[in-house]
């Protein structure tokens, strides 16, 4: 049968990899013991991976889009910024 694993009231901070010891006495077949992990993420380290990610992508985006040096510029569109390039303009439209 399933079994319902409770976690109550954490405190701040309590978040980490916890090894929970399982014991049945209803299992005739194995051993009745055995042992898993239960990973407990804190809500803010979650928010901080995915601004983190966010932010991330915002710098390659403006990094890409300064247009310099040329070489990110002359042969992918930039299009947030179409019209700064710092390659030739007959370069750019070939």
């Amino acid at each position: 049968e399933d079994a319902n694993l409770n976690i109550v009231q954490t405190a701040w901070g309590d978040s980490g990899v916890y090894v929970c010891s399982v014991v049945s006495s209803q299992d005739l077949s194995g051993n009745g013991e055995d042992y898993t992990e239960v990973i407990v993420l804190d809500w803010l380290l979650v928010v901080l991976v995915v601004l983190g990610f966010f932010l991330l992508l915002l710098l390659i985006g403006i990094c890409w889009c300064q247009c310099c040096p040329h070489t990110c510029c002359c042969y992918v569109s930039c299009p947030c910024c179409p019209e700064r390039c710092c390659c030739p303009r007959a370069l750019y439209e070939a």
